[in-house]
């Protein structure tokens, strides 16, 4: 590692998706047609968005992703936010895009889940009076050009952001039923 934006060894990566290449996104139902033909594109500033509170609001140019087994964890968060049958995961082959895409998701390292402390990358916690969302907090900090967060991220919190578009050709169909996902095929315009 030597600390370049979004750096991550391509061999201990590949150890980690050996078994699970295959991550989720999110999404509301209605845009399957249009990521099938487009792919995911990344969060905008004020741009759509599943979440519900401005705090937690995305970091622009990213696409989060959630490790299968954990996804159901950002699906609870939306319970009572939205209705489950107006969202769908989108499965993405991490294992297929570029090592140095890769950024931790910033929720790793503010209070939403406590897993890892800022400081101890040197980093200034992230304070809701400095900065409009956590996501403009870890572009601030630049979080992901300290060695070792990224996998932090992978291995602590299970989910990822992925900096810019991902292509049609790396998503996957997967149906969200009851909180659970399961594969469904390559992602067509008709999903």
């Amino acid at each position: 590692m030597d600390g370049a934006y979004g750096t991550i060894a391509p061999g201990w990566l590949a150890r980690q998706l050996a078994d699970t290449p295959v991550w989720l996104h999110i999404t509301w139902r209605r845009n399957l047609p249009k990521i099938a033909r487009h792919g995911l594109q990344p969060a905008t500033i004020g741009g759509p968005t599943t979440a519900t509170d401005p705090a937690i609001a995305p970091r622009p140019g990213c696409i989060y992703l959630a490790h299968p087994d954990d996804h159901d964890f950002v699906v609870e968060q939306l319970h009572g936010f939205v209705n489950y049958d107006d969202l769908a995961a989108v499965g993405v082959d991490v294992a297929a895009l570029a090592p140095e895409r890769l950024l931790p998701d910033e929720d790793a390292f503010t209070d939403m889940t406590g897993l890892c402390d800022p400081t101890d990358w040197g980093l200034a916690p992230y304070d809701p009076d400095r900065h409009d969302s956590q996501g403009t907090w870890a572009d601030h900090v630049r979080l992901g050009a300290q060695p070792g967060t990224v996998e932090a991220s992978i291995t602590e919190l299970r989910k990822i952001a992925v900096r810019g578009p991902i292509a049609p050709a790396l998503l996957r169909a997967t149906r969200l039923q009851h909180g659970r996902a399961t594969n469904a095929g390559p992602l067509t315009a008709a999903a």
